[in-house]
């Protein structure tokens, strides 16, 4: 499906209606404040996807991440830096959700909770390498 930037898209889950939207300032280049998503738009929504439905949020934040496997995590965006981030945060204001590539490096507010950590432990997506990593913001 043909999506555009900056124009939301209605998504229904379960009977609940939410919008969604591919947020124009996470596409293109880099700075030192926003991060970029270097996967299509269908990725991007996927991740969203799984995040919802598999209750990867709380309240108004979500975390997402594709996973080929335990420790085997897609490449979701970069920042101005090129580093490769692998973790997507989700937020939502007024029932319109939008996402980027969170910078746990840079940003500690991008790290998930660890309910969310220990949900993608348990659920063997990441080790406990991994988690521990995310927690101290070295991923």
């Amino acid at each position: 499906m043909p999506y555009q930037v900056d124009v939301p898209i209605s998504i229904s889950y379960n009977g609940n209606s939410t919008n969604y939207l591919f947020y124009s300032k996470h596409r293109g280049t880099p700075t030192d404040e926003i991060s970029v998503w270097v996967v299509d738009f269908d990725t991007e929504l996927s991740c969203f996807d799984i995040c919802y439905k598999k209750g990867w949020h709380n309240g108004a934040y979500g975390w997402g991440l594709i996973s080929a496997g335990v420790n085997q995590l897609l490449r979701l965006g970069e920042n101005l830096r090129n580093d490769q981030l692998i973790i997507a945060k989700f937020v939502t204001d007024q029932n319109q959700w939008h996402g980027y590539p969170a910078d746990l490096r840079h940003k500690p507010a991008d790290k998930p909770l660890p309910n969310i950590l220990l949900k993608w432990f348990s659920e063997r997506l990441i080790s406990k390498a991994i988690m521990s990593r995310i927690k101290q913001g070295q991923i």
